[in-house]
C-alpha cells in the first residue's frame, strides 16, 4: 500500500502544483480535483501513479479513484501540501499575499472575506457547470430513484429469506 502523504505529493505534482488547484474534495473512494487549468495536467502520469486505480477527466474536474480509506489520508495531505505552498490557494492575490507575509491567521493565510468570495465564486462555476438541461433532467429523475433505494434493498432481502425459507421447508 502506498503512503498517502507521497501518493498526494505524486497527484499534486501530476496536476500541475497547488496554484492550479481550485478545489479538492474527496467521497469514500475518489479524490475529486478541479484544476485551474487542464494543460498542466499530466493525465497519463497520473494514472500510472502506484496508488491510483483510475483516473477520469471531465473538463477541469480530475475524479482520481484510491479506494476507501487511502482517499481520505491522502485528501488530508493534498490539503496540508496545499496549505504549506506559498500563495497557491488563493490563485496569486495580492491580498493573500500580503496577508501571508505578515502572518496572518488562518489555513490558507487569507482573510475570511477573501475565503468567502473564492467559496462563492466557486460555487457560481460549479453552478453554472450544473445548469443545463442534461443536469436539470438526471436531477430530477434521481431525486425519484434515491428515496427508492432503501426500500429496493428491504425487498431484496425479504426475496432472500423468503427464498432460503421455501427451499429449506419440507419438499
Amino acid at each position: 500500500m502506498p503512503d498517502a502523504q507521497q501518493l498526494a505529493q505524486q497527484i499534486l505534482d501530476s496536476v500541475g502544483g497547488s496554484a492550479n488547484i481550485a478545489d479538492v474534495e474527496n467521497c469514500m473512494t475518489r479524490l475529486r480535483v478541479e484544476v485551474v487549468s487542464t494543460d498542466a495536467v499530466a493525465l497519463d502520469e497520473l494514472k500510472s501513479t502506484d496508488g491510483v486505480m483510475a483516473a477520469l477527466a471531465a473538463g477541469s474536474n480530475l475524479q482520481i479513484v484510491l479506494g476507501p480509506g487511502l482517499v481520505d489520508r491522502v485528501a488530508v495531505d493534498l490539503e496540508a501540501l496545499r496549505a504549506a505552498a506559498p500563495s497557491a490557494a488563493a490563485g496569486g492575490a495580492g491580498a493573500s499575499s500580503a496577508a501571508a507575509a505578515s502572518g496572518a491567521s488562518g489555513a490558507s493565510g487569507a482573510s475570511p472575506e477573501e475565503l468567502a468570495a473564492r467559496g462563492a465564486s466557486i460555487k457560481a462555476t460549479a453552478r453554472a457547470r450544473s445548469d443545463g438541461r442534461t443536469m436539470r433532467a438526471i436531477r430530477k429523475i434521481s431525486a425519484i430513484f434515491i428515496p427508492l433505494i432503501p426500500a429496493l434493498i428491504a425487498c431484496g432481502l425479504i426475496a432472500g429469506i423468503n427464498g432460503i425459507l421455501t427451499n429449506l421447508g419440507p419438499g
